[in-house]
């Protein structure tokens, strides 16, 4: 065979090869019986979904925007349909923001803003920043960038809109919050590290108090926290107020969706709780050593807070050992009504899945924890009334 067939034959597979590598990356481009008979039935219906989309949406969308589409919608299925409040998918555009933000550090013109019908109001400018040079001012409002309106937009947009490449332009228009009327500053972006921490001293009533506050929760802000904490201590601080509100770490929302559940579990035992501490308080006031009391001129308050209610304790602290075992039993139907992740509804899954081997294991918990609650009330028993304490004969 000569060279010449050789480098031919050569370059006829490697186009193959190529070929067969594209088609393989892009199995929707493969001839329809090709598709069927060599590609999954699931992927050729993803394949044959995205065709439909990229030809026929009334908008020109990418692949890129099609895929991160899926994924968001494949996740937030599974968060709804297993009542999943912690999963998430981040796009590459996302995750970049992710970082940023827990990282301290982005290239933008240095404030914070929240979002208004507008556009978006600014909250906070930095100092030093290419937004306090330009004249910004908190209460102000950017209404356009780069000559395109905002109004309406997600503030995450907007705010992506803004950031870009350090030494890069951006142009905004700023309504002034005085006057209403709208500027358009051309910014440079530059590299913004946010003050994660601030501290100083104030004079209060004379004295020194060293004021700590955490703007931001981000990487290595436990660090600065402390080293702000020991500088106001060194400064002579008699006395520390530690502002942790711009502390992200919780959402409130978490906080108030634990209202509704706490209260529809915890009411009724409030009430059984209450009625049997006012019956002991109101039969130990008739004792005698309470009017013994009252004669040598202890006030009502130091009788009642002294003496009473340690003494009327013993049936409280056994109601509370009783409610305990009631208090998980509740769990089980109050975390399925408000869908809470927790034993009651592991419990319910189990018992519904008739996974056997998870509901033993839970129950033997369950029965521990109230072997446990009940033995910690017979300690306290002995607490409060040394005369149940055993005695040697």
């Amino acid at each position: 065979m000569s060279a010449a067939k050789i480098a031919a034959l050569v370059a006829a597979l490697i186009v193959v090869l190529c070929a067969g590598i594209w088609l393989g990356g892009h199995p929707g481009k493969l001839p329809e019986f090709v598709r069927d008979r060599f590609v999954d039935d699931s992927a050729g219906l993803n394949l044959e979904a995205t065709e439909l989309i990229e030809d026929n949406y009334f908008r020109s969308v990418g692949s890129t925007e099609l895929t991160n589409s899926s994924l968001q919608g494949m996740v937030r299925e599974l968060r709804r349909r297993h009542h999943d409040r912690f999963s998430d998918y981040f796009s590459p555009e996302a995750l970049d923001r992710f970082n940023e933000e827990i990282s301290g550090h982005f290239s933008g013109i240095g404030l914070t803003v929240s979002e208004v019908k507008a556009g978006l109001r600014v909250d906070t400018v930095f100092p030093k920043s290419p937004a306090k040079e330009a004249g910004i001012k908190p209460g102000d409002t950017i209404v356009s960038v780069n000559g395109d309106s905002i109004a309406g937009e997600n503030s995450e947009v907007s705010t992506g809109k803004i950031k870009g490449p350090e030494g890069s332009q951006v142009t905004i228009g700023v309504k002034s919050k005085g006057s209403g009327k709208v500027d358009e500053l051309e910014v440079t972006r530059a590299q913004i590290a946010l003050p994660v921490v601030t501290s100083k001293i104030k004079e209060v009533d004379g004295r020194k108090i060293g004021y700590v506050g955490m703007v931001s929760f981000s990487e290595g802000v436990h660090a600065l926290l402390r080293e702000a904490v020991e500088k106001v201590q060194k400064e002579g601080a008699e006395g520390i107020v530690l502002d942790l509100r711009g502390n992200g770490g919780g959402l409130l929302e978490g906080l108030l969706a634990l209202l509704l559940p706490a209260i529809a579990l915890a009411a009724v035992q409030a009430a059984v709780l209450a009625r049997w501490t006012r019956s002991a308080v109101l039969e130990t006031l008739r004792e005698d050593y309470v009017r013994t009391a009252r004669a040598k001129g202890l006030s009502r308050r130091a009788v009642l807070w002294k003496h009473v209610l340690r003494n009327a304790m013993i049936p409280v602290l056994t109601i509370l050992g009783l409610q305990f075992a009631f208090l998980i039993s509740g769990t089980v139907v109050v975390e399925n009504v408000f869908v809470l992740p927790g034993i009651g509804r592991l419990v319910f899954q189990a018992i519904a899945n008739r996974d056997l081997v998870v509901v033993r294991d839970v129950v033997l918990l369950l029965v521990a924890m109230v072997v446990v609650v009940n033995f910690v009330v017979d300690v306290l028993y002995a607490a409060v009334d040394p005369r149940l304490k055993p005695s040697d004969a």
